[in-house]
């Protein structure tokens, strides 16, 4: 384990502690079950989820789905729990969840989360971090699963890599393969 002693006044002062997968395993899930993501739809439908028109769009014409099952760890962090104090970029997010081996998500792991977090709690919103989706005008988009007073949702999220966040925002990576 190394520590590094951090500067950038958004980050913590006191040393951090960044090996790789620092963070527990939040979750497990499989990518591959469904091989189109025509398949991830009706199935999403036939347990009652909703998807928003972009969301659907995006899963129909942007996702790819694994043609064999894989087991990936997600880890769920704040920029809180990256070290951040203040508000900070997107791209901030993403470079500091890099440091402790976090990286972004294929984007098949959002329906995949969506079909297999059944005890998500209510009210609750959780940003799937992966390359986002470009829509015709250029502007950014990711996949996040919802549970709110309608139910439960495959929804998108503004992706801008400039847009602020809170410190408090969360988002889920993956954890880096060690070969």
């Amino acid at each position: 384990m190394s520590k590094t002693s951090v500067t950038n006044e958004n980050i913590s002062t006191e040393e951090i502690s960044s090996p790789v997968l620092t963070f527990p395993t939040w979750r497990k899930i499989k990518l591959g079950i469904h091989k189109m993501p025509e398949d991830y739809i009706k199935a999403l439908e036939r347990k009652g989820f909703r998807f928003n028109r972009w969301a659907r769009f995006f899963l129909l014409t942007k996702t790819s789905c694994a043609q064999q099952e894989i087991e990936i760890e997600l880890v769920k962090v704040s920029g809180r729990m990256l070290g951040l104090t203040k508000s900070a970029t997107q791209r901030e997010f993403y470079e500091r969840a890099n440091t402790f081996g976090l990286i972004p998500c294929v984007k098949e792991v959002g329906p995949a989360l969506c079909e297999q977090y059944a005890d998500q709690p209510s009210e609750t919103k959780i940003v799937i971090a992966t390359e986002p989706f470009v829509d015709d005008v250029g502007l950014l988009f990711l996949f996040c699963v919802v549970h709110d007073t309608g139910g439960r949702s495959l929804s998108i999220y503004h992706g801008r890599s400039v847009d602020i966040l809170s410190p408090d925002d969360m988002f889920v990576f993956c954890h880096r393969r060690v070969s």
